[in-house]
């Protein structure tokens, strides 16, 4: 059985790792090979990773151990993604099986019926494990019928090569990384391994797509924690179809599908370029998927600031959308025009621009669309200091929100009336809108816009006096921000960096704030979610 694992992911010392047994037996094999070695706090970050990457196999890390006599713990962690060619030379006197990892695995997978033998290499798709519904829709194919997976999954896990383990009400299987890599390369060596990546691909997308529209439903919160789930799926069938040219409308079509699932769960960085890479292929695709790329790539390159740009995509995007007539579509880029115009400060044609689109949203009873214009009119009076008008407008796009169900545009809305409220002073409602927004994205596990609430709360402290408090959710902010890759609208840094300097004055301490700051930053995130609402 595997012993027990350190987290990569946890910082690691020399003292922290020596309690884990796979750990033990690594330094006892590699003191019997090379007596001088030591575990510093410098090289366990590597030691755990390698302990961890080989799945807690005893045989695996003797193997890896014995390494030691001529690699460094940090260059045999390096050469763990050749594995079968790294860890071979095992005791001479040990059985043939035992000689090799490789050996090891080939013993056990020459024991598997011939059914089985073609599950578990079709298995290796998958990255971050699987379903049994996925299971039986990427792996069936002769000699497996998708009605016998179960049965053989069940007999793979009786046999150690396969891990199941309870997942919410159903289960979820996964493969120990040494076994995965071990069976893609006898799926390559088959020739099977193109169609079982298509198979996969044809599934994760087929998914990504039916579940897209549910994101911004009622439903948010179970559709991002199961595509949240498949996300190393997600991203390994985004790479499949974009190694290659007859695949471009899948990647596409892929990135398109879970674009507002990774920006606002995941990371705006990885977002965007994935949407970027996608646009990069030289291959003609269908016009309209060509025009919501370019829409997207507008979209994010108006948030970084990059208004040359988004001015070029976004034009372009509608020029296509007027040509092939898809009403829907010209109504999203008009507001994304317009929304680029507010940017840049020309609020009479932002105003025209969300109007147009207004109109053909109405035009098409859509009230999702209403809804987005409704918010976008109301921060647009905002930047012109018109507060009865954004109220009015973040009014009715907040009743609106909640008649659609939309967590995310209650949110929103909840935040802009915050917004409008702090505005006029009125810092008691505006704190008590803010924590109400916060609780919607906390319940939606949305980091992004978490990071926002905290920064907002915090402007609410700094004005009722709590100035520590308010540099503490500040510095969290700051690090949730950094994590997730999220830029700020050019008005939010300039009132945060105006903010932050008369937080610096008011305090009088460069020490005391630099010290709160750096205490939000450490912070969990329950811990700064806790501060804010209690505060």
């Amino acid at each position: 059985p595997s012993l027990s694992l350190p987290d990569p992911r946890q910082t690691q010392t020399a003292e922290s790792l020596s309690h884990f047994e796979s750990v033990q037996l690594f330094i006892d094999r590699a003191l019997q090979t090379q007596p001088s070695f030591t575990v510093t706090n410098a090289n366990a970050p590597a030691l755990a990773s390698i302990c961890f990457r080989l799945d807690g196999i005893p045989l695996a890390i003797e193997l890896a151990a014995a390494r030691a006599r001529s690699l460094s713990v940090e260059d045999i962690n390096t050469k763990l993604d050749q594995r079968f060619r790294l860890l071979t030379g095992g005791s001479r006197t040990a059985l043939p099986r035992q000689q090799t990892l490789r050996s090891l695995i080939d013993w056990s997978y020459d024991l598997l019926s011939s059914a089985e033998k073609a599950l578990l290499c079709r298995l290796s798709v998958f990255a971050g494990g699987w379903t049994l519904e996925s299971a039986e829709a990427v792996c069936a194919g002769e000699p497996v019928e998708d009605w016998e997976v179960l049965d053989h999954l069940t007999s793979l896990c009786d046999k150690s090569l396969v891990v199941a383990e309870p997942s919410g009400t159903s289960t979820r299987y996964r493969l120990l990384e040494t076994v995965r890599q071990y069976s893609r390369d006898r799926l390559l060596e088959s020739g099977d391994g193109e169609t079982y990546r298509d198979k996969h691909l044809a599934f994760f997308l087929a998914l990504a797509e039916e579940k897209e529209p549910q994101t911004r439903t009622a439903r948010m919160a179970e559709t991002m924690d199961l595509l949240e789930s498949e996300l190393d799926n997600l991203r390994a069938a985004l790479e499949w179809s974009g190694d290659s040219p007859e695949r471009v409308e899948a990647a596409l079509r892929l990135v398109f599908a879970t674009d507002y699932f990774m920006k606002i769960r995941i990371s705006f960085t990885e977002a965007r370029e994935q949407v970027s890479r996608a646009m990069a292929s030289p291959e003609d695709v269908s016009p309209s998927l060509r025009a919501k790329g370019l829409h997207i790539l507008g979209v994010y390159a108006t948030r970084y600031y990059e208004f040359e740009d988004a001015n070029r995509f976004l034009q372009q995007s509608l020029e296509l959308r007027l040509e092939l007539n898809e009403r829907l579509c010209i109504a999203h880029t008009l507001n994304a025009l317009g929304w680029l115009a507010l940017q840049q400060k020309d609020n009479a044609l932002a105003q025209q621009r969300f109007e147009a689109s207004l109109a053909i949203f109405r035009e098409l009873d859509n009230l999702q669309g209403i809804a987005k214009i409704l918010n976008c009119l109301g921060v647009n009076a905002l930047h012109q200091n018109d507060e009865v008008t954004a109220l009015r407008f973040q009014e009715e796009h907040l009743q609106m929100q909640r008649k659609i169900g939309n967590p995310d545009g209650i949110g929103v809305a909840l935040y802009n009336l915050g917004g409008i409220n702090f505005e006029l002073e009125n810092y008691d409602v505006a704190g008590t809108l803010f924590r109400e927004s916060l609780g919607v994205y906390v319940k939606q596990n949305i980091k992004s816009s978490i990071a926002l609430l905290l920064e907002s709360i915090g402007f609410v402290l700094g004005k009722n006096n709590s100035l520590g408090n308010m540099v503490r959710l500040w510095g969290q902010a700051e690090r949730l921000d950094e994590e997730i890759g999220q830029p700020k609208t050019i008005h939010m840094r300039k009132f945060l960096d105006k903010s932050i300097a008369e937080a610096r004055a008011a305090l009088n301490d460069d020490v005391a704030f630099d010290a709160a700051w750096q205490e939000g930053r450490t912070m969990s995130l329950e811990q700064a979610v806790a501060l804010a609402e209690s505060t």
